[in-house]
């Protein structure tokens, strides 16, 4: 033990590591590969370990070598021998040399590159050397000179129509569908050391994208509305804003989708050149929408949203013969926190503002309120009046309770896995929470519309 101890220590640690990845039919193949390669290590030493698989192979190779030698065709591929200097395929580059200047190159620019070095050698027989490069967004012009003073100026990109250099319009190209903002991009360029694109060069093809962008949008709408109003008269809709940011917004989009299809049928970008006040941005957006949709022809039969208040009121003065729909979700998330409420709070307040038998209540009558707005069938007194059972259902009275519902289907054998309500105080609370936070006024939208994605 401590002889190998010794002799693994006195032994060179490697600094460097590589790897050879071999392709083999089946696993019994490898097998007979890897016994080959032990057998070979066994030739070497009495230990298999003691022999590392570096060792082996390079033993092999040069036995294999000065046995047979190397053909003049190989060893002119593996290197040239030119002015004195190695050209190499595998070239290695040394902890100084790593910081090398880098730029973006395409396959014809090196192909020029190629034939302009091989135009040089046939008149001059020494070797061209990089004397000055320039950088140009992420573009090299380079100039290679011989010790004759024979040059060649170089570009790493081929031009476009109007000059412009094919790498760079690529790489703003990238930037601009990616969704990476300006100073993402100059960060990561910059680190990476390949060069960086202006922000002039990407104003210079601002205008052109914008109107690409809006030629392709327009007639993405067109195509979506025709397969929206294909077996209706006019379309259904689901509408929501995105701002840009939490707080303040400067910009949000306002994006319609088609009821059946789900796909976007309308788009506004609203900034605050529009209006200043972000939180009336979907408002202006909706609006906007429907000048559209007069212009166009289009009929919208039902609009449904995230129960935005203003967009509420605007269907119901401007577009009364519109179906305005709250989606579910947003319709009963106040329920939770209304529940909470009456379900907790300080001992002075028990029996008034909250109560006991309402502490376990609340995500069960949540899920009732869904079940109640799915099962409604469009009709807003259905609507009413399983909204108005759930408070007589945890009473024990299960008369008006669905009859798909565990407290009817198991009939007698039923407990209820909630306190029974007994007090007068906590059913009050209840029924009174549950018309607050599913807004009764707006009952009408709510029939028929579940929750969408969108929202």
């Amino acid at each position: 033990m401590r002889e190998g101890n010794k002799k693994r220590k006195s032994s060179e640690k490697c600094a460097v590591s590589g790897n050879i990845r071999c392709y083999v039919q089946n696993e019994s193949d490898k097998t007979a590969l890897f016994n080959k390669l032990d057998a070979a290590k066994l030739c070497v030493d009495e230990k298999i370990s003691s022999v590392s698989n570096y060792a082996i192979i390079n033993k092999a190779l040069d036995l294999y070598i000065s046995t047979h030698g190397i053909p003049e065709t190989s060893q002119a591929s593996c290197e040239v021998q030119h002015g004195g200097e190695n050209y190499k395929n595998y070239l290695y580059s040394a902890e100084n040399e790593t910081n090398d200047p880098m730029f973006v190159c395409t396959d014809n620019a090196m192909t020029n590159v190629v034939h302009g070095v091989q135009v040089h050698a046939l008149s001059c027989q020494h070797p061209m050397q990089v004397s000055d490069r320039q950088m140009f967004g992420h573009v090299s012009k380079i100039t290679l000179k011989c010790c004759e003073g024979h040059s060649l100026r170089m570009d790493s990109s081929p031009h476009i129509e109007g000059g412009k250099f094919l790498v760079n319009m690529r790489m703003i190209h990238a930037v601009n569908t990616s969704g990476l903002r300006y100073v993402q991009y100059e960060r990561f360029s910059t680190a990476a050391g390949l060069g960086v694109c202006s922000d002039t060069m990407f104003s210079d093809v601002h205008d052109m994208y914008c109107e690409a962008t809006e030629e392709c949008a327009e007639q993405s709408f067109q195509e979506a509305v025709g397969i929206e109003i294909v077996e209706s008269e006019g379309i259904s809709i689901l509408t929501d804003a995105r701002h840009g940011t939490r707080k303040n917004s400067a910009f949000s989009d306002v994006i319609a989708i088609g009821c059946r299809t789900h796909k976007v049928v309308a788009a506004k970008t609203v900034t605050k050149k529009d209006d200043q006040i972000s939180q009336r941005h979907e408002l202006f957006g909706v609006k906007e929408m429907y000048k559209d949709f007069e212009r166009k022809g289009i009929k919208v039969n039902t609009h449904g949203h995230d129960r935005n208040s203003s967009v509420n009121k605007y269907l119901a003065t401007e577009h009364p013969d519109i179906k305005n729909a709250n989606d579910t979700w947003h319709a009963t998330k106040g329920i939770a926190k209304t529940l909470k409420s009456i379900g907790s709070g300080p001992k002075k307040n028990v029996g008034k503002t909250w109560h006991e038998e309402l502490t376990d209540k609340a995500a069960s009558v949540k899920t009732a309120s869904y079940y109640a707005m799915k099962h409604c069938h469009g009709s807003a007194e259905q609507l009413r009046q399983s909204l108005d059972n759930i408070p007589e259902h945890y009473q024990g009275k299960h008369a008006n309770c669905s009859d798909e519902s565990r407290c009817n289907a198991e009939g007698d054998n039923y407990e209820s896995s909630k306190c029974t309500l007994t007090d007068p105080v906590a059913i009050n609370l209840l029924t009174n929470a549950i018309k607050k936070a599913t807004n009764i006024p707006y009952t009408r939208g709510l029939c028929g519309m579940y929750r969408y994605t969108l929202c």
